[in-house]
C-alpha cells in the first residue's frame, strides 16, 4: 500500500487530525515488545508518514506476486512460500477484497476522522502563526536588549572617563596644596630663622645695656657709701641736716634698687623683660582704679525711701501712676528713681527706671553712661527675700545712657520688680513706705 493508498482509506486525515489535537501523534514502534503493542513517540505528520511507509514493521504491504497485503514483517516469510506454492495463501485478503468489503463501513469514521485531521490542521497552523509572531517578538527584544546593553557599556565607559578626570583633577588640586603648604612652610621657617637672628642681636644689645647699668649701679653704691660716711661724719651738726642727708640717702638707694629690680645683673630674655614690664604697668593702672573707687567708695549706690505707698497703690489699681525721687548723686552723675504701677493680664506690677539727668558736673564725666548697676528693693523685715534686677547699659539703647541735652533722659526700664500682692504679703512695706535704689555692680 503506497501513499495514495493511505491518503484514500483516510490514514492521513486521521493522523493530520490527531497531530492537531494532541501536537503529536503516536504510531506503532519499530522494535515493540509484543506484536500488538504500540509504542508512544511522538513525530511529526511527515515523520510518522515516512515511517509508517518506509520503516514500520506494522505497515501493510502489496505482495508483487500474489497481490495480497501482508505485513511488513512477514513479507520474507510470505515470498518464500507464495514461489514454494506458486499460489496465494488462503490466509491472505487482497486490499481490492478488504476494500470492497470495509468502505460502506468506514465511511462515516473516515468523515469524521477528516474532520477531525483538518481542524488540528488549523491548529497546527494558528499555533505556527502564534510561534512566528513569539519567535519576531523575542528578535525585537533582543534587538531591544543588545541597543540597551550597548547604551548602558557607552554610559559606563563616559562615567568611568569622568569619574577618572575628577580624580586626577582632585589630585593635582591637592598636589597644588601640598605644595602651596610646603612652600609657606618654607617662607614661616625662613622668617623663623630671622627672628631667631634679630632675637640673638637683641639679647647681645641687652646684654651690653645690663651690663652698663650694673657697672652704673656700683658706682652708685659707692657714692651712697661715700654720702653715708659724709652723713656720719656731720653728726655734730643740726638734725635739720642730718634728715635732710638720711632723705637723700633713702631716695638713691631707692631709686639703685627699682633700677636693679628693672634690669638684674644677669642676663635673661627680652620676652621675660617685656612681661615683667607688661606686668608692672598693669599694677599701677589697678593702683590708680582702686584710688579711683575710694574716692568714689560713698557714691557706689544711693537709696530714696517712697512715702505714702498705701494710696500710692490704691490709685494704681485704678490706672497707671507713677511716684519720683529727688536728683541723686550716683557714682559722679545726677539720676531720678522713679516708681510705677502697671497692670498686664489681669496682674498688677510694681516696675521701677532711672533717669539721667543733667548737671552742672556732666562736662567732667564720662560719656555715654556705661557702669552696671542694680535694682535693689529693700525688704527691711527679711534681707534674704530683697529683690534685685541688673542692668547693663547697651549700645542698642543710646538715647538711654548718652549725655543729657533736656533735664533728663528717657528711663532705663528693668523686667518687672514683683506683683502688688507680693509687697503686701511679704513685708517690703514698712511705715506706708518702700526703700528702692540702685548699687554699682563693678568688676574687682
Amino acid at each position: 500500500m503506497d501513499a495514495a493508498s493511505l491518503e484514500r482509506v483516510g490514514v492521513g486525515s486521521w493522523i493530520e487530525e490527531e497531530e492537531k489535537k494532541n501536537g503529536e501523534v503516536g504510531f506503532p514502534s519499530e522494535k515493540p515488545a509484543t506484536p500488538g503493542r504500540l509504542t508512544k513517540r511522538r513525530r511529526t505528520v511527515e515523520q510518522m508518514r515516512h515511517h509508517f511507509l518506509k520503516d514500520c514493521d506494522f505497515h501493510a504491504v502489496t505482495c508483487m506476486h500474489c497481490k495480497g497485503i501482508v505485513l511488513r514483517r512477514d513479507i520474507i516469510d510470505h515470498y518464500a512460500r507464495c514461489f514454494q506454492h506458486q499460489t496465494r495463501p488462503a490466509s491472505v485478503t487482497c486490499v481490492r477484497d478488504v476494500s470492497t468489503r470495509f468502505t460502506p463501513e468506514l465511511s462515516p469514521y473516515q468523515r469524521n476522522e477528516d474532520e477531525n485531521i483538518k481542524a488540528l490542521q488549523h491548529q497546527m497552523n494558528a499555533h505556527l502563526e502564534l510561534l512566528e509572531k513569539i519567535l519576531e517578538k523575542q528578535e525585537r527584544s533582543d534587538a531591544i536588549v543588545s541597543n540597551t546593553s550597548n547604551e548602558l557599556g557607552a554610559q559606563v565607559k563616559e562615567q568611568t572617563r569622568i569619574c577618572g578626570e575628577v580624580v586626577n583633577n582632585a589630585l593635582e588640586s591637592s598636589l597644588k596644596q601640598m605644595t602651596e603648604a610646603l612652600r609657606v612652610q618654607q617662607s614661616v621657617s625662613d622668617g623663623v630663622r630671622d627672628l631667631s637672628v634679630r632675637v640673638e642681636e637683641l639679647h647681645g644689645s641687652l646684654k651690653g645695656e645690663v651690663e652698663k647699668q650694673s657697672k652704673e649701679c656700683a658706682e652708685g653704691m659707692q657714692e651712697n657709701e661715700q654720702l653715708l660716711k659724709a652723713v656720719l661724719e656731720k653728726r655734730g651738726d643740726s638734725a635739720v641736716d642730718m634728715n635732710e642727708g638720711i632723705k637723700a640717702l633713702l631716695q638713691r638707694i631707692e631709686g639703685i634698687t627699682f633700677m636693679n629690680a628693672k634690669v638684674p645683673a644677669s642676663t635673661r630674655q627680652p620676652t621675660q623683660i617685656i612681661c615683667e614690664n607688661s606686668q608692672k604697668t598693669k599694677s599701677m593702672e589697678e593702683s590708680a582704679n582702686s584710688i579711683r573707687l575710694l574716692r568714689l567708695s560713698d557714691l557706689l549706690e544711693v537709696f530714696w525711701r517712697f512715702q505714702g505707698i498705701g494710696d500710692f497703690i490704691k490709685e494704681g489699681r485704678e490706672r497707671e501712676v507713677t511716684r519720683s525721687s529727688d536728683v541723686l548723686v550716683f557714682c559722679g552723675y545726677s539720676v531720678k528713681f522713679k516708681l510705677s504701677i502697671e497692670s498686664n493680664y489681669d496682674r498688677t506690677f510694681l516696675c521701677s527706671s532711672l533717669h539721667i539727668c543733667r548737671s552742672s558736673m556732666d562736662s567732667h564725666s564720662k560719656w555715654p553712661f556705661s557702669i552696671p548697676f542694680t535694682y535693689v528693693l529693700m525688704n527691711p523685715r527679711d534681707e534674704n527675700e530683697t529683690i534685685s534686677r541688673n542692668v547693663v547699659p547697651s549700645r542698642f539703647f543710646p538715647y538711654c545712657f548718652r549725655r543729657p541735652d533736656t533735664s533728663e533722659n528717657e528711663e532705663i526700664w528693668p523686667p518687672f520688680l514683683c506683683q502688688i500682692r507680693d509687697l503686701e504679703a511679704n513685708g517690703f512695706i514698712f511705715d506706708d513706705s518702700l526703700l528702692f535704689g540702685v548699687k554699682a555692680t563693678l568688676n574687682k
